[in-house]
Formats: structure tokens, C-alpha cells, sequence
């Protein structure tokens, strides 16, 4: 039988989990991928300072894109403060962004020829 030392056993995270504000190698994903109850959870690429993703005031996941005044904030916010603020997910945020940055290339490109 070989054994290790636990720096030898540790493997790399490879998502994280807003939910539970853990990150997880593959084998310890394994429930969050199985159980329903934790399939229900928000995971994202594993990222190494975790807490950046949480609202600091409600300690749950940032979903949200508040155009109003530029930021991530999570439900609880858009049912507060942010309440009367134009808000969309962050995923909505993103695409729309990368959509103009590719048109904005594109017209810089179109412009250099």
C-alpha cells in the first residue's frame, strides 16, 4: 500500500460554489452534480478569492447587474436598496458587453484598412 502525504492527495479546485462558499476539486463536485437539493446551487470556475463573488452585506451570491450604478449585487439587494434600479443578471450583463466590444472591434478594424 503507498502512501501519501496530504500535499500529495490535494488536487485542484476546479469550481466554486456561491451557495456553499466552497470551492471543490473533482471528486468533491461529484454531490453537487448528484444531489438534488445541491444541484440546485450556483457554481461558477473556480476562483480563488471567493468572497469577491458574495454581497458583503447579505453574504449571498452576486447574480445581479445593477446598470444604475455599475455593480454586482445579489437578490436580497434588488429587493432593498436597489430596488427602483434597472437590475439584470450578470450573465445578460456579460453577453451584451462582449457583444458590443466585438462590434467595437470590428468597426476600429473596418477603420484602420
Amino acid at each position: 500500500m503507498q502512501k501519501f502525504s496530504s500535499d500529495e492527495r490535494k488536487q485542484k479546485a476546479v469550481k466554486s460554489c456561491l451557495t456553499c462558499q466552497s470551492s471543490y476539486c473533482d471528486d468533491h463536485l461529484e454531490l453537487h452534480l448528484r444531489v438534488p437539493r445541491l444541484k440546485k446551487h450556483t457554481l461558477i470556475d473556480a476562483v480563488e478569492n471567493l468572497e469577491d463573488y458574495i454581497c458583503q452585506k447579505h453574504e449571498r451570491p452576486l447574480e445581479m447587474f445593477c446598470r444604475d450604478d455599475q455593480t454586482c449585487v445579489c437578490l436580497f439587494c434588488t429587493e432593498g436598496e436597489h430596488r427602483t434600479h434597472n437590475t439584470v443578471p450578470i450573465e445578460e450583463e456579460s453577453r451584451e458587453k462582449k457583444l458590443v466590444q466585438t462590434q467595437t472591434d470590428v468597426h476600429q478594424m473596418i477603420r484602420t484598412e
